[in-house]
């Protein structure tokens, strides 16, 4: 069911969907560098906005792309979730103890070999955010609205798992969300937009 665009974004709407989405995870023989990544939900001038980071040109893997704050699991992480916590903090600047998770999607995969497990969580709204300039150019605060509307996606054919298939681009302004975190979002979107309880 197709829910009103001003009850999409209820913080109780959004914890409830999250409690009971069962997440499809990848079993994986140590082939693949795990990672996590949180989806940052917060409320900016009124508006519900996702947290997303321009990458520097100067990491190792995936140069000046937009993705979600997140990074590969460290030895002393002791979950997934820690992990997607530690490197928002590190990315962005927040506080972990100003990070409510309430959920995660479905772990995906990156042509770099990356295992991704996404978290959704919750940032206090108007947060005075502080970006990593080493790993982050620069952070966008895209309006939740404007990414659940079709005039702002388009669709390109990619390998994906051995596989070639149709993915969204999201575009905002002079900018394009693409690969897997495009897959990461449409996920997102779909689950808040058609909560199977309702």
């Amino acid at each position: 069911m197709t829910v009103a665009p001003n009850k999409l974004f209820d913080d109780g709407r959004i914890r409830e969907i999250y409690k009971s989405f069962k997440p499809k995870l990848i079993q994986d023989n140590n082939t693949l560098k795990p990672s996590s990544v949180l989806i940052p939900l917060t409320n900016q001038h009124l508006k519900r906005e996702i947290i997303l980071t321009i990458r520097t040109t100067t990491v190792k893997d995936h140069k000046g792309e937009i993705s979600f704050p997140g990074g590969r699991k460290d030895s002393t992480d002791a979950s997934f979730e820690m992990t997607a916590v530690r490197e928002t903090h590190e990315e962005i600047g927040v506080n972990p103890t100003d990070i409510e998770i309430i959920g995660q999607l479905d772990d995906t995969k990156t042509r770099s070999g990356y295992l991704i497990r996404p978290y959704v969580g919750f940032i206090p709204a108007n947060y005075d955010f502080h970006h990593n300039t080493s790993e982050v150019n620069e952070i966008l605060a895209v309006p939740l609205l404007h990414l659940l509307s079709i005039q702002h996606t388009t669709h390109e054919w990619r390998e994906y798992d051995n596989a070639y298939e149709q993915t969204p681009v999201y575009h905002y302004g002079k900018h394009a969300i693409w690969g897997a975190t495009a897959r990461v979002m449409r996920q997102f979107l779909h689950v808040i937009k058609n909560d199977p309880s309702e």
